[in-house]
């Protein structure tokens, strides 16, 4: 917990089927400092996939894998936190 209570380390990201709904993931204490994350991935998933990418670029953050669309009806990149983490950012696009 930080300051008063408040949680640290909080990601909120809306779930996939949950547009409108927040969701909070806390990560308080599971990194080990000087390690990278192994076997962990984290998804967010946007309305648009493009739209983030460039806001990201556009503050200077490192993308590790480009934009891209995917056999599967995904639109998504890549980029990696300070920790190493790769967050992938996935836009879910619509069926034919």
């Amino acid at each position: 917990m930080g300051q008063a209570g408040e949680p640290r380390d909080r990601l909120f990201a809306s779930g996939h089927g949950h547009r409108r709904d927040r969701r909070v993931l806390e990560l308080d204490g599971v990194g080990v400092p000087g390690v990278a994350p192994v076997n962990l991935v984290l998804t967010l998933f946007v309305d648009d996939a493009q739209a983030a990418h460039d806001q990201l670029q556009r503050a200077g953050a490192e993308i590790a894998r480009g934009l891209e669309d995917t056999p599967w009806g995904h639109r998504s990149f890549g980029v990696d936190d300070p920790d190493g983490l790769r967050i992938w950012v996935v836009e879910v696009l619509p069926g034919d």
